[in-house]
């Protein structure tokens, strides 16, 4: 997140580093706007800023980067140096890059965006994948040739690994030991950023008729977690179903992973989090009220209403989802789509992609078809 928070699969890729080589020195590029907790092994270096050229130099003297996002357009790296790209989603829902439909696809050539999307794929020695899905994706939407190693990604190891240490954990940090937990995790409009202007009506849900109908059908005490982009933090202050009982605000709460663990219950509308619930074997639900915008906007890779996850494209039809909702459907349709798209989670990325660091840092190569 270009130094917003201290997460997603770099993050889990130099955990599993600094445990096997705890001397190493380990830099992550922070931004100061955005508080983080950084362990002290880490030597934090700001991305923005009156001393950012402190990363240009950091990035010249390192032998590895590790991104999530695309690269600078402007920079490049020597023969000797490994880059490694993980990308942030574990199954795009939503196109992305080259194989979303632009309007003017010479145009988009022109501005930063490309530059930096084929910067990224010119200069990364492989990119990390979870699926043949995935790996489709890359070769199309990101026009890269380069070599590609289906391990799973290394934030989902926690998911098939620590679910019932990180179900505990959460609940009781939040305070919510005795609680059913629904979360919500919103997606961000690209417009949005650029307009500093909020539609709040594409998140204007029924809370309390959701609330009502999870309570009828399964009892229990539930509540509501909303966790929206990190990039809107700034802007939800004001977001009125904060003020309801049921509703608690999360958005801040860096770890997903140990949230989605947490959850009895995952909705969103166009994001890849709700298939990270479904390799943590979580039911979920889509609900997407700007879908026809959205669609022309951008479009998907799946037709929404033939994904696992039960869509809706009003309050109405989610709450009938979720009062008709089958386990034994939901589950076999998550197996079938799983084998549609490949899926690889192996529960150990992070360790085999540290072991690869290790390997290039002995040798200076490394072998991504082993």
């Amino acid at each position: 997140m270009r130094g917003r928070k201290f997460s997603d699969n770099p993050r889990f890729i130099i955990e599993a580093l600094h445990q096997m080589r705890p001397d190493l020195d380990i830099v992550w590029f922070s931004d100061d706007r955005w508080p983080q907790d950084l362990p002290s092994w880490v030597r934090v270096v700001p991305y923005y800023g009156s001393r950012r050229m402190k990363r240009f130099y950091e990035l010249a003297s390192a032998k590895v980067w590790i991104y999530s996002h695309l690269f600078e357009h402007y920079l490049t790296k020597r023969d000797d140096q490994l880059f490694i790209q993980t990308f942030h989603a574990s199954i795009p829902i939503k196109k992305v890059y080259l194989d979303m439909d632009h309007d003017n696809l010479e145009q988009y050539k022109l501005g930063r965006q490309y530059k930096q999307l084929i910067n990224t794929s010119k200069i990364s020695d492989v990119f990390l994948s979870n699926s043949s899905f995935y790996e489709t994706v890359y070769r199309n939407g990101f026009a890269y040739k380069g070599p590609i190693i289906k391990t799973g990604f290394p934030r989902n190891d926690a998911l098939i690994n620590c679910k019932s240490d990180f179900r505990e954990s959460v609940r009781k940090e939040l305070n919510l030991e005795e609680k059913n937990i629904f979360l919500y995790v919103p997606t961000f409009r690209d417009e949005f950023e650029r307009t500093h202007n909020i539609d709040y009506s594409v998140y204007d849900l029924d809370f309390k008729g959701i609330h009502d109908s999870l309570t009828n059908k399964y009892g229990g005490d539930w509540v509501i977690l909303i966790k929206f982009h990190p990039v809107m933090q700034i802007y939800i202050k004001d977001y009125k179903p904060f003020n309801l009982p049921f509703v608690k605000d999360v958005t801040s709460y860096v770890n997903i992973q140990a949230l989605l663990a947490a959850s009895d219950f995952v909705l969103t509308d166009y994001s890849s989090t709700v298939c990270d619930a479904l390799i943590a074997g979580i039911p979920g639900l889509t609900i997407a009220l700007d879908y026809d915008l959205y669609k022309e906007e951008r479009n998907f890779y799946f037709d929404l209403q033939e994904l696992p996850f039960p869509f809706a494209k009003s309050n109405d039809e989610l709450i009938n989802n979720i009062e008709n909702f089958n386990n034994d459907d939901y589950y076999a349709n998550c197996e079938a789509f799983k084998k549609r798209i490949g899926l690889c989670e192996t529960g150990h990325a992070a360790k085999d992609i540290a072991e690869k660091i290790c390997e290039f840092l002995d040798t200076g190569k490394v072998d991504w078809n082993r």
